[in-house]
C-alpha cells in the first residue's frame, strides 16, 4: 500500500471547495502540494509532515466532508470523545469513567466521508507529556512540556498490520532539534479556526471544532509558541499568556512565509531553518541560533511590515522575486544582525535567517 494513502482526506480541509467534488484517499495520495496550513511545505523550519487536520467533536463535517462518527474502546465499549483546550480524553461507557493521557491507548475513533463512502479508525497508539517543552513562558528546563499524541490510521475492516502514522513518515525531523526524538506524533488543541488566506478566524473552545497538528507543522508550532487558545492557559488551568487573534495570524503568517499576506503563495518548504520571536518575548529570536546570518522581515497582521533577505534567497527566492510575485514594494528592515528589542515598534513577530 502506498504510504501516503495514511494522510487521509482530512489533510485536504481548505484545498476543497464548495464546488470541488470531496477527494478520495487516492487524491490525497496526489495531491502533495496544498495552499493551506495544512501543507507541509508552510510549515517553517525542516522536515514538516502533514497536519490530521480539523477535527469536529460534535460529527460535523469538516470542508473536506470528513467527520467523526464514533469511538469506542479494544474491548468493545462505547467512547465519548473530548478535548479540554490540549488534553484529548474519553469517555468509558463501560466502566463509567473518563480516560486520559497513557490511558488512552486503547482508543480508536472512526471517520467516514459520506461522499464517497471512505471509512477510516484513528488509534491513538502512544502518549508523551515528557519530551518537548513549549517555546514560550518559560525557559529551556522550566517551561511546561507539551502533551503529544502518536496517532495511527487504517482503512475500516483492515487487520492490525495496516496501522499506519497519521503525520508523513517518509520526511524525517533530522534538522529539527526540538521534535528528533518525536518526528511522528501530534498536538491538539481545541478553539482555533484557520483559513484558506492564513488567517486565524475563530477563538471558540466551546464550539467542538479542534485541530491536531503534527510535530514540527505550522499549527504544531503556533501551540508550541502558545498562540493558540488551548497555548494561552498552563497546566492548571489558570490564563497566564493571552493572544489575540490578530497576533496568532501574524505568527502563522511569519512561520510559513506568507510574503504576500493573503495566503496565495508560500515561500517556504521542507527542511528550511528559520529565527523568529513575538514582541511579547523578543530574546528568543536566539534561542536556537545564537547569531544569524541576515534579517529576513518584521510582520504584522497582513503579512511582512519590512523585508530584507527571505529565506530562500539561496534557492532563487530572492526580495525582487517576492515583490514580483506578490505586486508590491516593501520597506527594507536594516536591522542588524544584533536584532535590537527597538525593532518590536515596527511589528509584532521578527523573523531572521541562521548561519
Amino acid at each position: 500500500m502506498n504510504r501516503r494513502l495514511l494522510l487521509l482526506p482530512l489533510v485536504l480541509v481548505a484545498c476543497v471547495t464548495d464546488e470541488e467534488v470531496a477527494p478520495t484517499v487516492d487524491d490525497v495520495a496526489r495531491r502533495i502540494r496544498c495552499p493551506i496550513i495544512t501543507c507541509g511545505e508552510n510549515g517553517p523550519t525542516a522536515g514538516d509532515g502533514f497536519l490530521l487536520d480539523e477535527l469536529d467533536l460534535w460529527g460535523r463535517e469538516n470542508h473536506a466532508g470528513v467527520k467523526l462518527t464514533s469511538a469506542y474502546w479494544d474491548d468493545g465499549s462505547y467512547a465519548y470523545v473530548d478535548i479540554q483546550r490540549d488534553d484529548l480524553r474519553a469517555y468509558h461507557y463501560g466502566l463509567g469513567i473518563w480516560r486520559r493521557g497513557p490511558d488512552l491507548t486503547k482508543l480508536i475513533m472512526r471517520l467516514e466521508q459520506p461522499a464517497t463512502g471512505d471509512k477510516y479508525e484513528i488509534r491513538v497508539a502512544g502518549y508523551d507529556d515528557q519530551t518537548v517543552q513549549f517555546r514560550a513562558g518559560g525557559t529551556a528546563g522550566t517551561a511546561e512540556f507539551m502533551r503529544l499524541y502518536n496517532l495511527q490510521a487504517r482503512r475500516l475492516g483492515e487487520s492490525n498490520k495496516y496501522w499506519r502514522s497519521v503525520c508523513k513518515p517518509d520526511i524525517p525531523l533530522t534538522a529539527d532539534p526540538i521534535w528528533s526524538s518525536r518526528p511522528m506524533w501530534s498536538v491538539v488543541y481545541r478553539g482555533d479556526r484557520y483559513s484558506a488566506t492564513k488567517q486565524v478566524t475563530t477563538d471558540a473552545p466551546g464550539d467542538g471544532w479542534s485541530f491536531i497538528a503534527c510535530a514540527a507543522t505550522a499549527g504544531a508550532k503556533l501551540h508550541m509558541s502558545r498562540h493558540t487558545n488551548a497555548g494561552q492557559y498552563d497546566r492548571s488551568g489558570t490564563l497566564r499568556w493571552p493572544t489575540s487573534l490578530a497576533q496568532r495570524t501574524t505568527l502563522l503568517k511569519t512561520i510559513t512565509a506568507d510574503f504576500c499576506g493573503d495566503g496565495s503563495h508560500e515561500f517556504t518548504e521542507f527542511g528550511t531553518q528559520l529565527a523568529y520571536a513575538t514582541a511579547n518575548e523578543p530574546g528568543r529570536i536566539f534561542e536556537l541560533y545564537p547569531t544569524l546570518a541576515s534579517i529576513e522581515a518584521i510582520w504584522k497582521e497582513s503579512g511582512p511590515t519590512c523585508l530584507d533577505t527571505p529565506r530562500r534567497a539561496a534557492a532563487g527566492i530572492t526580495r525582487d522575486l517576492v515583490e514580483a510575485t506578490c505586486g508590491r514594494k516593501f520597506a527594507r528592515c536594516n536591522l542588524p544582525t544584533s536584532a535590537p528589542p527597538s525593532w518590536t515598534g515596527h511589528g509584532y513577530t521578527l523573523s531572521a535567517n541562521p548561519p
